[in-house]
């Protein structure tokens, strides 16, 4: 069964015309990345910092929710600037 509808999947392929992809906005993803990784960085450095656990508790929200924006904020929006629905 896979190897037919590996082979059913060949045949119409070429019907699919050519796909609509526009570039990306890289800058736009390394600044997601960026602000992802400061998130964990928040949270790591944090920990080292504070001794008390209401403060490293803090710390640890803040660092996941600077990840948060970068993960479900910045990232999505680099992606959708030329998404292949948008053609």
């Amino acid at each position: 069964m896979l190897a037919t509808s590996f082979l059913q999947f060949h045949r119409i392929k070429p019907l699919e015309g050519v796909v609509a992809l526009g570039t990306q906005p890289a800058t736009l993803k390394l600044v997601g990345v960026l602000v992802t990784l400061l998130g964990w960085l928040v949270v790591l450095f944090g920990l080292h910092v504070v001794s008390s656990v209401s403060g490293r508790m803090i710390a640890a929200l803040v660092g996941l929710a600077v990840s948060l924006v970068g993960v479900l904020g910045i990232l999505p929006t680099a992606c959708n600037k030329n998404a292949i629905w948008k053609a």
